[in-house]
């Protein structure tokens, strides 16, 4: 029983979460409880039964065959919320830098002309957004997605979808991070340039950069 009630107030501080750091306003639809599901790795009746402790508490409203919705955005995060938040990005941030510059570095020796043009698509598709000041979070998460596919190992490439629910949270605008997918774009197109050259020396050194933009970004939110 006490398991079952902290799940349901982890949920109900992450949908707050959400709410805040997408700027939500009252009347916005969420996305769906599966979508919740995969963005936070729990499991369905949790989320159900958490949705409807949020409906009884009116934070959100569900309408039957319509989705969910914002009904009450009145709330902020304290600081403790904040830093907590600040910490579990950053722990995923260093799981994920980890892991994709081990999947960058199979990549140089075994990616394909065709994983450098998918590369190279997403990077095209990502300008042009940020030119029209569109988001580019999915442009970007297929970006680096389609390093782990260049690696072509398999480990690699199941890791990220047995992490999927945590990594998935630095493409969902975490405390209004998006500006790490802009200010980070310039180092997409080193990365995928040393791939092509197989220049390792030169993809670890942009990669760093990437990454340690990033968190000081998130720590400076």
């Amino acid at each position: 029983m006490f398991e079952r009630i902290v799940v349901h107030d982890k949920i109900v501080k992450e949908v707050k979460r959400y709410i805040i750091e997408n700027q939500l306003k009252i009347g916005d639809k969420l996305p769906s409880q599966q979508e919740f599901v995969k963005m936070y790795g729990l499991s369905k009746n949790s989320m159900r039964e958490a949705f409807r402790t949020l409906q009884a508490l009116k934070i959100v409203e569900i309408i039957n065959g319509k989705g969910m919705y914002v009904h009450n955005n009145n709330f902020h995060f304290d600081e403790s919320v904040v830093s907590d938040r600040k910490k579990h990005l950053k722990d995923i941030l260093s799981v994920r830098r980890s892991l994709e510059i081990l999947a960058a570095q199979n990549a140089v020796r075994e990616a394909t002309n065709e994983d450098i043009e998918g590369l190279r698509h997403a990077i095209k598709l990502m300008k042009e957004k940020e030119i029209s000041g569109e988001p580019h979070a999915k442009e970007d998460k297929a970006f680096h997605y389609g390093i782990f596919e260049a690696s072509h190992n398999q480990v690699l490439i199941d890791a990220t979808s047995y992490l999927e629910g945590w990594f998935n949270e630095m493409w969902s605008n975490p405390l209004d991070a998006g500006k790490a997918f802009r200010e980070g774009l310039d180092y997409h197109s080193e990365i995928v340039d040393a791939l092509e050259n197989k220049d390792e020396k030169t993809l670890l050194k942009a990669y760093n950069k990437m990454f340690d933009q990033i968190e000081v970004i998130i720590e400076n939110i």
